[in-house]
């Protein structure tokens, strides 16, 4: 016997009647189904296409930033800052890196219409790490995302914003426009002007990094002595602590408080190895001589001797250091670098030292390694003059003269400087005959 299709008239295997359902019914069903699955498939690929766009775009976008913050920080590192320091760079070069960045962003497509694209350059950065830092540039890209589909299912703006920091830093001395520099965070009088006689600082800033801000018994830096000091016109005496005078010298110049503490740099070391080594060198009073470059234990020069330098590095590696006592030290094209040891030239010698002007160390005249913590102590008499970059970051340096004038024709970085002495001082800042560093490009951010 056949069964009966449920979907047949007749009785059921329980006595009851089954009633056949309207095709029109299922139909109808399947279409709203067909309608609600079109609508979600139209969603994920507008979504996939859309999506996948929108990352292409941003992509884009933040090429356009990382090689416009690029030109920008290729124009500052060009960028001549003379005798400015570092953080005068933004406001001196702003105008034409701008153009130069929002140029650049142009070359992407974005010109900053400010309708469909904004390019936002901003020197120094406005956010993130290097907040408010010289010598970085800051791009910001916000544009509009065209889109294909997904629009049909969100009605919201579709943009996005990506940014990017470069720096660039120009051929520049180690602390950029200072005369004189103690780096000392937090010490009594890192810069001490002590003397008798006066004391003039040429085209050059004067900072303390020292916070130190108790006075009368610990100031950033002090003025105790006679003598005056003066400063070129529109120079300043910056700390980053407070400033005092307790002699009856005054100084002639602006003086800043409570300034931004600065780093230095890194600076590249000399190379000494494969140079001859010449041990302990000694020249006798009253004797008469001149020595290669080349690595020296020590260097001594007694009283009344006369001792002349050829051209070249020197490397000091021993705990008596480099010491002269009067007599005569001569030297051009020279560079001092003591990895031990201290640097004493007293008792009121002639001196005439240049730092090379050529050369991997143009312009640098004493170097004590970060590692060295030894005095750099550096006196003459009438007519003497030292050239070039002195450079002892981790050291006491101290400058003094008895008689005449003493030229120091350099940029002078100490841990702590002392000014004395009863002759007058005067140095000099010039950018070019100091140590230079290279010019720096680089996205960092």
């Amino acid at each position: 016997m056949t069964r009966p299709s449920p979907r047949t008239s007749g009785r059921s295997l329980y006595g009851c009647a089954l009633r056949s359902l309207p095709e029109r019914h299922l139909g109808g069903q399947s279409l709203v189904i067909f309608a609600l699955l079109l609508v979600a498939l139209a969603g994920m690929a507008g979504l996939a296409l859309d999506g996948g766009n929108i990352l292409m775009i941003r992509r884009q976008g933040q090429n356009a930033a990382d090689q416009a913050s690029l030109a920008g920080a290729f124009i500052m590192s060009r960028f001549n800052l003379g005798e400015q320091p570092i953080h005068q760079l933004c406001s001196m070069a702003n105008a034409a890196l701008t153009t130069k960045a929002r140029q650049q962003a142009g070359e992407y497509g974005y010109q900053n219409d400010t309708h469909d694209d904004w390019v936002t350059v901003s020197c120094p950065p406005t956010q993130g790490t290097y907040t408010s830092q010289p010598a970085y540039v800051e791009v910001s890209v916000r544009a509009q995302i065209p889109t294909a589909l997904i629009h049909l299912v969100y009605d919201g703006s579709a943009e996005y914003t990506v940014r990017a920091v470069a720096r660039g830093l120009p051929l520049r001395n180690i602390a950029q426009g200072y005369a004189i520099f103690g780096a000392d965070p937090d010490d009594c009088d890192t810069i001490w002007f002590h003397g008798n006689a006066d004391t003039f600082v040429v085209d050059g800033n004067i900072f303390s990094n020292s916070t130190a801000n108790n006075p009368p018994s610990c100031s950033s830096g002090r003025l105790s002595g006679t003598g005056n000091v003066t400063l070129s016109a529109g120079r300043n005496f910056e700390l980053a602590g407070n400033y005092r005078e307790s002699g009856s010298g005054m100084l002639n110049g602006g003086v800043l408080e409570n300034q931004d503490q600065q780093a230095l740099p890194a600076v590249p070391t000399p190379d000494c190895s494969g140079m001859p080594d010449y041990g302990i060198y000694k020249l006798n009073a009253g004797h008469t001589d001149s020595i290669p470059p080349g690595r020296y234990r020590s260097i001594t020069s007694m009283a009344g001797a006369n001792l002349t330098f050829q051209p070249g590095l020197y490397c000091i590696y021993g705990a008596t250091g480099l010491q002269a006592n009067g007599g005569t030290l001569a030297g051009d094209g020279v560079t001092f670098y003591l990895t031990n040891g201290p640097v004493e030239i007293r008792g009121n010698p002639l001196v005439t030292l240049d730092a090379p002007t050529a050369g991997d160390w143009s312009g640098m005249l004493f170097y004590l390694a970060a590692s060295n913590p030894s005095n750099l102590s550096l006196t003459g008499t009438a007519d003497t003059v030292y050239t070039g970059t002195i450079f002892a970051p981790n050291a006491p340096i101290s400058l003094s003269g008895d008689t005449g004038t003493v030229g120091f024709h350099t940029q002078v970085i100490g841990r702590t400087v002392e000014v004395g002495g009863n002759a007058t001082l005067s140095v000099q800042y010039d950018r070019d005959d100091n140590f230079l560093l290279r010019p720096v490009v680089e996205l960092v951010e």
